[in-house]
């Protein structure tokens, strides 16, 4: 487990709060509940939610005010991690119950469910000139029990990824989740984070998600946003990514490489892992919207 300066110094600050007689038993037993908050989502970073959420979890009632009060003198927004705790205690879930969507034998398919989006990203590999025709909420069904169908037949199974454009701009978006969730499939959703809200999250792990793919491609805003091409992309990307891990999921947050962000990569793969969620790069493909903007935007 690797600790941030700043959040091991925020440790140290809390057991320093701590009545003497019991500081020596709680310092081990918050380093391991912290530990094991951030094994839970599944990462190696300690953040400041794993710290604050497990110092929740470990404090008995009677100190609990006194435990808040010696936070808010640290600058701790308490109240912003009572909230979180009370979210992860209803939606929160361990590795084993989806892991198995990770596993070797599965497919995994990218469901284009709409050339729709709320954005327009300097390095879309998508035609943004022409929308082909959506198939029906029926139709993927049926796409869905194919695939599915005939991977049984192997001993092996799918794993569904709503995709687009933007799979949260198709309104029967949560009927495709339900459907898959009601039949225990495997699946994912990959989005910018527009339409991606409280509701949808709990949508999502109410019917068995297993993961939430979310993009970021600066941690500067205004960098970000012009990527992007719509004001206020990076705030929904961090609103997306923190409303994900507060419901339990794995987030994996996909960075496109630019000419934009190559000289960044480092600071945006702090600031994913300080919000909870796990990087993962990718190189920025010369072909459609991005072929046009490639002398702005193409790696070498």
């Amino acid at each position: 487990m690797e600790w941030e300066s700043c959040i091991h110094s925020l440790y140290e600050n809390v057991i320093s709060r701590v009545p003497v007689p019991f500081r020596s038993m709680v310092k081990p037993l918050l380093r391991e509940a912290a530990e094991k908050k951030c094994r839970e989502r599944n990462s190696s970073h300690i953040n400041e939610a794993d710290l604050i959420t497990a110092l929740l979890d470990i404090t008995p009632g009677p100190f609990k005010s006194q435990m808040t009060e010696s936070l808010g003198e640290l600058g701790v927004d308490v109240g912003r991690y009572v909230r979180l705790r009370e979210i992860q205690d209803q939606y929160n879930r361990s590795w084993q119950q989806f892991e198995k969507a990770f596993h070797p034998g599965n497919y995994w398919f990218t469901m284009y469910l709409t050339d729709r989006c709320n954005q327009q990203c300097q390095h879309c590999a998508a035609d943004l000139r022409r929308h082909r025709e959506e198939l029906d909420t029926a139709q993927w069904i049926a796409i869905i029990e194919n695939l599915e169908g005939a991977l049984r037949q192997q001993n092996r199974r799918g794993v569904y990824i709503w995709f687009g454009g933007e799979a949260a701009c198709r309104r029967d978006l949560p009927d495709l989740i339900q459907y898959c969730g009601d039949k225990g499939y495997f699946h994912a959703i990959s989005t910018n984070g527009i339409l991606f809200d409280k509701k949808l999250a709990a949508h999502c792990a109410t019917h068995n998600m297993s993961h939430v793919f979310v993009s970021l491609d600066s941690t500067v805003p205004e960098k970000a946003d012009m990527i992007r091409g719509v004001p206020g992309a990076f705030n929904a990307s961090e609103k997306a990514i923190k409303i994900a891990v507060a419901h339990g999921f794995l987030v994996v947050v996909t960075t496109t490489v630019m000419k934009q962000n190559i000289d960044e990569l480092e600071d945006i793969k702090a600031l994913i892992e300080d919000w909870g969620g796990v990087p993962y790069f990718r190189a920025v493909i010369k072909q459609r919207n991005a072929a046009k903007n490639w002398d702005g935007i193409g790696l070498s």
